[in-house]
């Protein structure tokens, strides 16, 4: 008999026994899971081991015929550990993906979202109570009331207030990533939103999807599959029919005795909102914002931030963007068209992409330009009133001990004005939002009322975000609003000033209108944007591409999940 070779039969074969579990051996498989170590490498480390006497090791030296068949060394590596105990199945979705020159119909490794949740609930007891359900007993039913005034959970047809201790809040987030030098990577995980713990333990992964694989239809059919999960986890029970409504085995069980979750959050980048949920882009000239029909320019400007702006009026609810597609003939995102009760309120803006990296770096950028090109310390070049503002940043570092995202390496001119000569701060999301104190510190010393005054409402901002819980006080409801309204208006007083003294300063750019509608609206609405920033999503896309490039490309997806399962179970 031939044994087959394909990806979906070798991910299918597990060892009866589990490797014997000692220092060494868990040390080899942690490191190879999060893509440290090559296969070659656990293995020629496993033979030293072993012909050093190390005990229990022989098996993982014999990997491969002792490494001599070395492209055999990540299939036998998989063997010899086995599928972790209790973990779920890979579902493999018929995806329209590109391979070499030609296009295919492929089945694609998926870990289901409801799959992961009966999983973690039967296997992972720690996981369970510490990442799923969260540290406080209540938690689901706090959030649920927290939210009990919004759209979401008065339109909802199945939340119920008596299922709200039950039903837990779950999170979706994609997001891409450079896999190899020229080639990008999609990374899709769900968690729960009142889960608490590290990164690993609190973010699951659903897949992964090399780009240059991506065909039209691709992403609508993996979300498609990804939406049915999601109905499957709100449902409770297990299914009896698949997301093609094809008859599968088993159905009408509990997934995780009474608990279910409903789908809340939806999160990422604008980017990966406007490729995957064909929502408007940044750039559009004629509508640019997913949220009203603000365009690039015109009555409609994105560029007004005041009061009477023409946008306000053009403001979308879930309603009125159906019935917009509806009669442009546009799709409706796979999503908000298959998932239960998720509506476009649901589309989270993130802090970290829209005010950290954006408004907030930009702010900081012009700060800094202002100071070095205006030689606010006195000496005679840039490079000198830099090396000041540098030795300034330091002593601020020193006051400040309890930061622990400084911004790293040198200082220079090029990190001021990365945006076509416009000033931009170049640095980590994290270590921009912690500059803002010295942004206005600088501020303060060594330019006007008004930069002055931008930085003071962007410190503010911060400060309220830190200060409150997942639902914002009725006192921060009402300030945060008018504190938007202001940043942004006092932004481009200083940006028009700018304009007229024809000087590359204030850019005015898209994320400034989008960071609007997070704080008169979202913010006030969802809750505290600090709750569901993509800090956590982005450190797990980080790991699951780095775990991605010590895989071989063509079985990339399922070595990369299964290494991850290997860590999780």
């Amino acid at each position: 008999m031939v044994r087959k070779k394909g990806i979906r039969q070798k991910m299918a074969r597990r060892e009866e026994a589990p490797p014997p579990a000692t220092p060494l051996n868990d040390s080899l498989r942690r490191q190879w899971c999060q893509g440290k170590l090559t296969s070659p490498q656990v293995q020629e480390l496993a033979m030293s081991a072993s012909l050093q006497g190390a005990a229990a090791i022989d098996g993982l030296a014999a990997s491969a015929n002792y490494g001599k068949s070395p492209q055999h060394l990540q299939e036998s590596m998989m063997r010899f550990f086995g599928r972790p105990e209790g973990s779920p199945a890979f579902t493999w979705v018929p995806l329209p993906l590109k391979v070499g020159n030609k296009e295919k119909l492929v089945p694609h490794p998926v870990l289901m979202p409801h799959h992961y949740f009966e999983a973690l609930h039967a296997a992972r007891e720690d996981l369970w109570q510490g990442s799923v359900l969260g540290p406080d007993a209540a938690g689901c039913r706090d959030f649920w009331e927290g939210m009990k005034d919004t759209e979401f959970v008065k339109q909802h047809p199945f939340l119920p207030k008596r299922q709200w201790a039950t039903t837990i809040p779950v999170g979706f987030h994609g997001d891409g990533g450079a896999f190899y030098k020229h080639e990008g990577m999609f990374v899709f995980t769900w968690n729960s939103v009142v889960g608490a713990g590290q990164t690993r333990a609190k973010r699951f992964v659903i897949t992964v999807l090399r780009k240059n694989q991506i065909l039209p239809g691709t992403i609508d059919k993996l979300l498609g599959a990804i939406a049915w999960s999601f109905n499957c986890m709100l449902g409770g029970i297990s299914p009896d029919r698949d997301w093609e409504d094809r008859p599968i085995d088993g159905g009408g069980q509990f997934l995780a005795g009474r608990y279910r979750g409903a789908l809340v959050q939806v999160r990422g980048d604008w980017e990966f909102m406007a490729s995957v949920f064909h929502l408007p882009r940044w750039d559009g000239a004629t509508n640019m914002c997913w949220l009203c029909r603000a365009s690039a320019a015109g009555d409609l400007g994105f560029g007004d931030c005041s009061a009477d702006a023409g946008w306000r009026a053009t403001r979308r609810t879930h309603e009125s963007f159906l019935a917009e597609r509806a009669a442009s003939g546009e799709p409706v995102p796979t999503l908000l068209a298959l998932c239960k009760g998720l509506r476009l309120d649901c589309l989270m803006i993130d802090v970290l992409h829209c005010l950290d990296q954006g408004v907030a770096s930009h702010i900081i950028g012009n700060i800094f330009w202002q100071c070095i090109s205006e030689h606010a310390w006195g000496e005679a070049t840039q490079q000198a009133n830099l090396d000041r503002l540098t030795e300034e940043m330091k002593e601020f570092y020193k006051r400040n001990k309890h930061i622990e995202s400084k911004m790293q390496g040198k200082l220079t001119l090029e990190r001021i004005r990365t945006s076509a000569n416009w000033p931009k701060l170049k640095c980590k999301a994290a270590a921009t939002r912690h500059l803002a104190p010295f942004a206005l510190e600088l501020a303060q010393k060594h330019c006007g009322r008004a930069e002055v005054a931008v930085c003071t409402l962007l410190v503010r901002f911060y400060a309220l975000m830190n200060s409150e819980g997942q639902f914002l006080s009725a006192g921060v409801k009402a300030e945060v609003p008018g504190l938007g309204r202001r940043l942004c208006s006092m932004y481009c007083i200083l940006a028009r000033q700018a304009l007229s003294d024809r000087v590359r300063k204030w850019k005015i750019m898209p994320k400034l209108h989008l960071f609007l509608h997070l704080a008169e609206w979202q913010a006030v609405e969802l809750g505290n944007p600090k709750f569901y920033w993509t800090y956590a999503d982005e450190d797990l896309d980080g790991q699951m591409i780095e775990v991605s490039r010590s895989c071989h490309p063509s079985t990339v997806a399922a070595t990369a999940m299964y290494k991850r399962l290997l860590l999780a179970f």
